[in-house]
Formats: C-alpha cells, structure tokens, sequence
C-alpha cells in the first residue's frame, strides 16, 4: 500500500507530463509565428512616399493687379470668385485731383503758347498777332481759354504802339538834327563867302594904307570885321560838328533801344519756351495717369485674393489688389517638402494625391507625376521656414476618373501628396537607422 508521500508524487509526474506537450507545441507555434515574422519582414516589399502638403493651382501662375501710383478708390466693379475677361475694368481711382490738375495746366498751355505767338510775332516785325488753329480750339474748350488769347492780343496791339511811338520819336529826332545839320552847313557856307569878301576887302585897304591913301583907325576896324568873320565861320563848324555828334548818337540809341527791346522779347520767349515744355511734359503724365484711372484685367479668368472692398479705400503704389486666375491655364499641384527630402525627390516621380477635403468615401485617390522639383530652397514668407517646392501633374485620364467620382479638380483645392520611392522591406526599414549609425560610425 502506497504512502501518501508516493501518491503524491506520482500526481505530480503524471501533470508534468500532461503540460510539457502543450508548452512544446506552444513554442513551436511562436517559434514558427516569429520566423513567419522575420521572413516577412525580410521578404515582404512594402512602397515607400514621402508626404507633402500641396493645392491645386494654375500652371500659368495667378496674375497679379497693381497700381503703380496707387490712390483713393473711386468705384469697385468685381468681387471675390467673379469671372472677367481680359481688358474689363476691375476697379477704379478717384482722379480729382489730377483732373484738376490737368485743367489748371491746359489753361497755363493756352496762355504761354499764345504769349509765344505774341513774342514772335513782335520778333519778326509783324503787323498784326495770328494765332493758330488749334491754339484757338484748345482755348475755346478751356474756361478763360479765349480771356487768355484777348490778352496776348491786347499786350501785342500795346508793345507794337509803344515801339512804333518810340521808333517814331526817334526818326523825328533823328530828321530834325538831319535838318539841322543842313542848315548849319548852308550857314557855313555863307559865313565863307561873307569872310571871303572880308579878306579881299582887308586886302585892298591895307594896300591903300600902306601907300598913303586910307587911314589906319579904319583899317583897324576892317581888319576886326575880318576876324569876325573868322570866328563866326570857326563856331558855324564848331557846332555842325556837335550836331553831327548828336546825329550819330541819337542814331546809336535809337539802335540800342530796339536792340534792348529785341533782347527782352528773346529772353522772354525763352522763359515761355521753358514753361511750355514743363507744362506739356506734366500734362501728359496727368494724361497717362488718368488713362490709368481704369484697373483693367491682364487675363481672362477668375479673381481671388481680393483686398480691396471699401470705395474710398486707399491702396498704395505696387500694392496687390487682386490676383486674377487664368481660365486657360492647366491645372497642376503645388507641394512643399522637407529639405532632407531633396535627394530623392525627382522628375518623373509617380505620386498619390488626396484631396481632402472632397468626401474621402465616393472619391478616389488620383495618381500623379513629379513635374519639377525646386532647383533651391525657398522660404516661407510669413514663418521663415524653407522648403523645397514640388510641381506635380495630373494625367487626363487621372482627371476624367476623378470626374467620374462627381468632383472636379478647381483651383485652390488642398491636396495631401504621397511621392512613391520605391518599394523595401519591413526589416530594411527597422534596421536602416542602425545600419546608418553604424555606417557613421565605422566613417568616424
């Protein structure tokens, strides 16, 4: 009869002998599902992608509206979304001011060029102003335009009265020492008659006087009328020669005074002349600038982006107004990367595009082509953070799938972007960060 020391063990054996099969199965079925594991991780190719976040764009880029000299809004003719076609006015700027401007410098044009008239017709001696055509036109469609021509007309009647007196007074100046200069010259002449007679008859006395015939108290007194006929003959030249002078000198003032005025008249047609060319030079300006008044379109399409909403708003000189998005243009994707993604990035890339925000269960998942791949980095203009900017394209048999599902590919649509790189193992995967370590290492 067994103790119950040997029962007991017996019961044990007997237990151990029940699980050691179970735990042998077991760990041949964990052995088995480990190796399943490991050969499926070595085996097994899995895709790889590299993610982006892009949008749906243009390919002919958004054209921009600005201004150059930008302004105060007058009037507002688009909105946000709002299809235009090219050369439609989108908005435009109040030009008062210039207008104004403008106005003020036609009547200046008026005024100096009919003072230009008036200076060259005074220079070439004419006998009355004419003005042109179309300096009469211009002054007719100006207000105080024809106020300005019956200036010029009256400063033009006055300065040739003026000079016509003046040249008048002269020449009869100039006449009456002619006049006089004859008269002297006839009294010259008499006076050497009279001095003539004089001398004979001097001559004749003091040949009686020296033979005893005439006395000598008369002889005195002939030989004193003698020598006044000398003097009054001397002082007859004396002052022929000062009217001649006086002649000559009238005349040279009469030359310097016309000469003078003719200067002035030069000199002012010189200042006009000056004038003129600052006045027509602004004018047109005014002109270009107000004929930019009108924002037109640059494209036919769709604008977006817009920032101006307020008439009276102020917008200022290069300032983005809107963007307009050609209608013409392909659709493609824009998306940006992580620097370190630049070695494997490349053209020719297939690629997944996601559009998320379309309803995820009726549209499908669209296949794609790496377009071009920034030859730089480029910088976020808002965070500063760089970035490698992917061009992608969507095939038309990509976009007619789509369309199939109900959605249409449109501008500015965000897009989640998976660039396939090939495919690699799982165990690649696990193990690249070590292998890679270890290769730096070994390198060290």
């Amino acid at each position: 009869m067994m103790t119950t020391a040997a029962v007991a063990a017996n019961e044990a054996w007997t237990a151990d002998d029940e699980i050691r099969p179970l735990l042998r199965r077991g760990l041949a079925l964990l052995g088995l599902g480990l190796g399943g594991l490991l050969l499926w991780a070595a085996l097994a190719p899995l895709g790889q992608a590299l993610p982006g976040q892009g949008t749906v764009v243009v390919a002919g880029q958004r054209q921009a509206v600005q201004h150059a000299e930008g302004g105060s809004v007058a009037a507002l003719a688009v909105g946000e979304g709002d299809a235009v076609h090219k050369g439609q006015v989108l908005l435009r700027l109040e030009m008062a001011p210039q207008r104004a401007e403008l106005a003020n410098l036609q009547r200046q044009e008026v005024a100096l060029g009919a003072t230009r008239a008036r200076l060259q017709a005074l220079l070439a001696g004419a006998a009355s102003l004419q003005f042109d055509a179309a300096l009469q036109a211009r002054a007719r469609e100006l207000e105080g335009g024809d106020s300005a021509l019956a200036l010029q007309q009256a400063l033009f009647n006055s300065q040739r009265h003026g000079t016509a007196q003046e040249r008048q007074q002269l020449e009869a100046r100039l006449a009456q020492l002619r006049t006089e200069i004859g008269g002297r010259q006839a009294q010259i002449e008499r006076q050497r008659e009279q001095r003539g007679l004089v001398d004979a008859q001097l001559a004749t006395l003091e040949q009686l006087a020296r033979d005893g015939y005439y006395p000598k108290l008369k002889l005195i007194d002939a030989q004193r009328q003698a020598v006044s006929a000398a003097q009054e003959e001397a002082q007859g030249v004396s002052e022929l020669q000062r009217v001649r002078e006086a002649l000559q000198e009238a005349g040279s003032a009469q030359g310097k005074r016309l000469g003078e005025t003719r200067r002035d008249w030069e000199l002012e047609l010189l200042d006009v002349d000056r004038q003129l060319s600052g006045a027509q030079s602004r004018a047109a300006a005014l002109r270009h600038q107000i004929a930019r008044a009108e924002v037109l379109a640059p494209v036919s399409g769709k604008v977006v982006g817009l920032t101006a909403h307020t008439v009276g708003g102020v917008v200022k000189a290069g300032e983005t107004l809107m963007e307009v998005v050609p209608e013409d243009g392909a659709l493609i994707v824009e998306s940006r990367f992580a620097l370190s993604a630049a070695e494997k990035l490349a053209a020719g890339l297939p690629a997944d595009l996601h559009f998320t925000s379309m309803d995820q269960t009726r549209t499908p998942v669209i296949h794609g082509e790496v377009l071009t791949v920034s030859a730089d980095r480029l910088q976020d203009a808002r965070s500063g953070e760089p970035y490698l900017l992917v061009r992608l394209t969507v095939p038309a048999a990509e976009r007619a799938r789509l369309a199939a599902s109900g959605a249409q590919l449109r501008p500015g649509l965000p897009v989640q972007v998976f660039v396939a790189l090939g495919e690699r193992s799982a165990l690649a995967m696990l193990t690249k960060p070590l292998t890679d370590r270890l290769a730096r290492a070994f390198i060290d």
